[in-house]
């Protein structure tokens, strides 16, 4: 019993592991999709300012800030989202960057492995958490261990029955082995009896 219930255990802490790693992976890819297409709107107003400025100066027109005011704009709330996206991303990981040099290290290294800048501490209950699964999934792993104690249980109970079954099987023929020994032997007796008479 004792053994089926490490077995479950083991079981259970296997799946969670499993599932946080499956939920980690997909939550991942998920952002780098939102953090790909945050960097082309980027880019595409980088090409627009750009486009924009080359033909002001060569038409020799002054160009004032208002004028790309608003694309500036545009182009901070996008570095903001992109930074946003990238540090989830490396929470996920479990990793962290290098306040200095910006190299990705992990999440409790005290010194950046490049430029040994010293880390400040991060604290560990900022990790993403993963959702808790439903209480019926969560049982199925007791569930299976349970059904599968039962089941070798009945394969034991088979078992021994089919062990006393064949014993009662031997003990009747071991008895009728012996009814039929014993009545040789009278037929025996009976025969040397005839015998000695007629003698």
């Amino acid at each position: 019993m004792e053994f089926f219930d490490k077995l479950g255990k083991k079981a259970t802490q296997t799946y969670k592991k499993t599932k946080e790693k499956a939920t980690n992976i997909s939550e991942e890819l998920k952002l780098r999709g939102k953090l790909s297409e945050k960097k082309e709107q980027l880019n595409e107003i980088y090409a627009q300012m750009g486009k924009f400025i080359y033909n002001e100066i060569m038409a020799n027109v002054e160009i004032a800030k208002e004028d790309v005011l608003d694309s500036c704009d545009k182009v901070s709330n996008l570095l903001r989202d992109i930074e946003t996206l990238e540090d989830q991303i490396l929470k996920i990981k479990k990793m962290k960057r290098c306040v200095k040099c910006g190299m990705e290290i992990d999440r409790n290294d005290e010194f950046c492995s490049k430029c040994g800048q010293e880390q400040p501490k991060v604290n560990n209950d900022e990790n993403i958490n993963v959702e808790e699964e439903p209480a019926d999934i969560k049982e199925i792993e007791v569930i299976s261990i349970k059904d599968i104690e039962n089941e070798e249980n009945q394969e034991a109970s088979s078992s021994l029955s089919d062990q006393h079954i064949k014993v009662v099987d031997n003990t009747e023929n071991v008895n009728d082995h012996q009814q039929e020994n014993e009545q040789d032997k009278e037929q025996d007796k009976m025969g040397q009896q005839e015998q000695e008479n007629k003698e």
